[in-house]
């Protein structure tokens, strides 16, 4: 048997690999939120708050509104962000990849338009949109689909 020399390391870790790309990638996303989002979120949180302090003491100070007010800003952004990414964990897998097979079939213009109808629309109707259909039963969205589409064929463009 030969000699040993220096210190063993941990034991070797064993992985078993995911067969589902998709959980895969939910994993992924799931762990890199907690190691990497999370942190920056809070960090953002404690400079904004320490900036809105800074303001109340010296409200003279116009560059310091400024930023304090662009942080809050970027927080917002980072804070929708975080969340969007945060639902793919708890998506079904068969239904992401439905929803983003459907999308990949849509023409870049028909998706633009879609944005940009969503950007004229008050939000607080589309929240009771969403709310609304994320109710109804499979085969009801179905029916509800057909009768959507059917009425957008016939309005004017």
């Amino acid at each position: 048997e030969p000699r040993r020399v220096g210190r063993r390391g941990p034991a070797g870790a064993a992985y078993r690999a995911i067969g589902d790309h998709w959980r895969w990638f939910a994993r992924i996303v799931d762990e890199r939120t907690l190691r990497e989002g999370d942190p920056i979120v809070a960090a953002l949180e404690r400079a904004a708050a320490d900036a809105r302090a800074a303001v109340a003491t010296d409200r003279g100070d116009a560059e310091l509104a400024a930023f304090s007010s662009w942080l809050d800003e970027f927080l917002g952004f980072v804070r929708l962000f975080d969340r969007a990414i945060g639902l793919v964990p708890t998506i079904e897998p068969e239904g992401l990849a439905r929803a983003l097979s459907v999308l990949s079939r849509l023409p870049d213009t028909t998706v633009s338009r879609l944005v940009g109808l969503i950007a004229a629309t008050p939000e607080d109707d589309l929240v009771a949109l969403a709310d609304a259909l994320g109710r109804v039963s499979p085969s009801a969205a179905g029916r509800l689909t057909r009768l959507v589409a059917a009425t957008a064929r016939r309005l004017p463009a």
